[in-house]
């Protein structure tokens, strides 16, 4: 039997009728809620769909004559950039698509290719012999170029041109001064573009003013072999630093050859490992050797624990540890996410240029008995 309802109010006895009505209500009540709860987990089990991470990579080359006595060396150059950013690809899971150009009197595209499958530059790829330098018109072009990659909005991709000469612009007849200058900005206000150029010592203000790319971004070089050593070494560092950065979420970089921290935040920091109860802080007051140092100021010196303020180019080993002050609160921090937060890589040495280091102070770890400190720094000595 049913059971027998009564009005709330009332107390009386529902008629049947109403009591039917009340019994098919309830279920239609029941019924919805299923379903609502059905939906819910549904949405909920339905996996997230995750953005592919992917690069597209130019590197422009200079083909004019007078790079015709270095040929040899910038054919070593570009494989091993190609090496590197096949290994950086593969061991931070980005795609990478990498394209070649060459200009001198005229401008050639080669075909792009996924860097674990790029070939090696030779001899017959590679025939510096053109009397002028349209450097306007190759950046321009390459950037019509990857400007045609139909790109998925689901996607986050981003795209690094970088370009090498060893001489200035003297022959473009395409591309103004202004409309490559446009041309890039508008590409680096999506902040999915990076421009990176090696150029002869002298011009790196000419090419921050004529194209508009940040100083860090901007490398000058000596045009010998030794000189072109110097440019591979600093590709190798930058394009590490550029995969760390992606990795850790950015599209776009403005330190290429510099550390620059002038898009790190205290949020950033704070998921870094706070140092401060495990080191003492020291003020250099001339300049000294490391170890005599430590030692005035009461500490046995022990190689590992004396960091020293970054104020120059230095190379750093992988092995050494990385601590960022922040200046305005005092406080250390340290980890391995410090190396990514500076963008520089966690494995191999690396050429680090100080750059922009808004209110933050770096220091590197030092394992040497006759560092000199320099005047006006701070030392680092962990207790």
């Amino acid at each position: 039997m049913s059971p027998v309802m009564r009005d709330p109010k009332t107390g009386r006895f529902l008629p049947k009728n109403k009591q039917v009505k009340s019994k098919v209500s309830k279920k239609k009540v029941i019924s919805k809620i299923v379903n609502n709860l059905s939906s819910t987990l549904k949405s909920v089990s339905k996996p997230q769909k995750v953005k592919q991470m992917i690069n597209y990579i130019g590197l422009v080359i200079d083909k004019s004559a007078s790079m015709r006595g270095l040929r040899n060396k910038t054919i070593e150059v570009i494989n091993n950039q190609l090496d590197v950013i096949a290994k950086e690809s593969q061991t931070s899971g980005q795609k990478t698509i990498v394209k070649l150009f060459q200009f001198g009197e005229d401008f050639n595209a080669g075909n792009s290719n996924l860097a674990e499958n790029m070939n090696h530059l030779n001899l017959n790829d590679y025939n510096p012999d053109e009397g002028c330098t349209r450097l306007r018109d190759a950046v321009g072009f390459a950037i019509s170029d990857f400007s045609s990659i139909n790109v998925n909005p689901e996607n986050d991709v981003s795209f690094l041109l970088i370009t090498i000469t060893d001489g200035q612009e003297n022959a473009s007849q395409v591309y103004t001064e202004s409309m490559i200058h446009s041309a890039i900005k508008t590409k680096q206000a999506t902040d999915r573009w990076t421009f990176v150029f090696s150029v002869p010592c002298g011009s790196s203000k000419y090419i921050e003013r004529q194209f508009g790319v940040p100083q860090g971004n901007i490398q000058e070089w000596e045009q010998t072999v030794s000189g072109l050593t110097t440019v591979s070494n600093s590709y190798t560092a930058g394009t590490q630093s550029y995969y760390a950065s992606r990795s850790l979420g950015k599209k776009s970089v403005s330190n290429f050859f510099k550390v620059d921290m002038s898009q790190v935040n205290t949020s950033d920091l704070k998921k870094l490992q706070a140092l401060n109860n495990q080191f003492k802080q020291f003020e250099v007051k001339k300049e000294v050797d490391i170890r005599p140092f430590v030692e005035s100021n009461g500490f046995n010196y022990t190689k590992g624990n004396a960091y020293y303020q970054l104020t120059k180019r230095e190379k750093v080993q992988d092995y050494k540890d990385i601590i960022i002050k922040d200046n305005l609160t005092g406080k250390l921090y340290g980890g391995q996410e410090a190396r990514q937060i500076l963008g520089m890589p966690l494995s191999g040495d690396t050429n680090v240029h100080p750059g922009n280091f808004m209110n933050y102070s770096i220091f590197i770890q030092s394992t040497s008995v006759n560092r000199k400190l320099v005047r006006g720094t701070t030392l680092l000595y962990k207790l």
